[in-house]
């Protein structure tokens, strides 16, 4: 009898990457703990030369290959919201997007998935409008890389928010995003950042919070960021906590 409820629930793992060159070293060891990689694209951060690194390491290492789109305020980290309309949010995802589809197209690849960064990742899952504007330039992106004008992609959100429920709409294959090294209000929003405990840098703790997460079936992946303080810790404990409490890692 081959029946995969009987194996327990299964999990996503992923990390955002490649947005500094002082982490690459980091980046790349986290790539042999996580099952799919959020590569930043050149607005927040990144380069072609991070993102071609971490493109043949995850590829090689049979990793998920993610584009991680920002605003193109890389003085704040893409962090703060600028307030770009639609079209303009288009217009850098399309930008951003291309250029790492290209960078994977040189080796041989293609994108799974796109996830947005930081103030623009909160502006979608709060945006229906921004979200399709996301949606849009990413997959133009792609197709104008690619030549398929069929193309497709992931898309990683916070569940039940307008952004992810505008993808769904869209007939777009969203995965449910939980971050284990992020705090959470009681309604189930992140906390910002710098206030306390918004950022969990215990690995336990973190890994504790992955497992409640991925027992609960509200996700299909969890978040480790590449820029959190000592992430390559935290990543195998929630690899390691997941594992021992009969969660499989796996991208779907």
């Amino acid at each position: 009898m081959d029946d995969a409820s009987l194996l327990g629930p299964s999990i996503d793992l992923n990390a955002d990457a490649g947005e500094l060159d002082a982490l690459l070293e980091s980046d790349l060891e986290l790539l042999g703990v996580v099952t799919s990689v959020n590569i930043a694209c050149g607005g927040h951060a990144g380069s072609d030369d991070l993102m071609r690194s971490i493109v043949r390491r995850a590829a090689d290492m049979g990793v998920r290959l993610g584009a991680h789109p920002g605003y193109a305020d890389p003085k704040h980290f893409g962090r703060r919201e600028i307030g770009l309309d639609v079209q303009g949010i288009y217009d850098a995802c399309r930008e951003q997007v291309g250029r790492l589809a290209r960078v994977a197209a040189e080796q041989g690849h293609t994108l799974s998935h796109a996830k947005p960064h930081g103030a623009l990742y909160h502006r979608v899952m709060g945006d229906a409008n921004a979200a399709e504007a996301v949606a849009r330039g990413c997959l133009d992106a792609v197709a104008g890389v690619t030549g398929d004008p069929f193309a497709s992609l992931l898309f990683y959100g916070m569940p039940g928010t307008a952004g992810a429920a505008r993808w769904s709409e869209m007939d777009l294959p969203v995965r449910r995003e939980g971050f284990a090294d992020r705090g959470y209000e009681a309604d189930g929003t992140m906390l910002p950042r710098g206030e306390a405990g918004a950022v969990l840098t215990d690995p336990q703790v973190a890994a504790a919070q992955a497992l409640q997460m991925a027992r609960s079936g509200r996700f299909d992946t969890l978040c480790v960021h590449g820029d959190t303080p000592d992430s390559l810790a935290i990543a195998w404990a929630v690899r390691s906590v997941l594992l021992g409490g009969g969660v499989r890692i796996m991208a779907d």
